[in-house]
């Protein structure tokens, strides 16, 4: 999952690039997630279920998500263009780099279950800052 993201993600890739955050960090963090298990609440018919929401158009949030394995539905644009987005896709990378985010879009669990791994930017602040004070002790 570190390769992918320092690899495949824009914002990872230039985080690294940066210096704001190494491979290392980024690698410890992943190790202290645990996975998560999402059972889609609604029928797939139809708009999502509310308990079914990752996130929402316009509602401010600070974390992201990787996809390990089912779908997220996304809603997006003035004309509520739906795609699916599945394994190895990430939703709301800014969410973690950039003090603000507000996601363009709305996602949900679009699949019976879904696996995933959320990072918020309190996680990867927190990770970064013990990183660094352990260095310069």
């Amino acid at each position: 999952l570190t390769s992918h993201l320092t690899t495949n993600i824009p914002q990872f890739v230039n985080a690294v690039r940066d210096k704001l955050a190494t491979k290392d960090i980024i690698k410890g963090l992943l190790e202290t997630k645990a996975v998560l298990s999402r059972i889609r609440h609604g029928d797939g018919l139809g708009d999502p279920h509310e308990k079914d929401i990752i996130y929402k158009h316009n509602e401010p949030c600070s974390y992201m998500t990787v996809i390990l394995s089912g779908k997220i539905g996304v809603v997006a644009g003035k004309d509520q263009f739906k795609s699916e987005q599945g394994t190895w896709a990430v939703l709301g990378a800014d969410a973690v780099w950039e003090d603000e985010f507000v996601p363009d879009f709305t996602a949900y669990v679009a699949t019976d279950q879904l696996r995933c791994v959320q990072i918020s930017r309190e996680e990867l602040v927190y990770f970064i800052n013990r990183i660094e004070a352990r260095k310069k002790k």
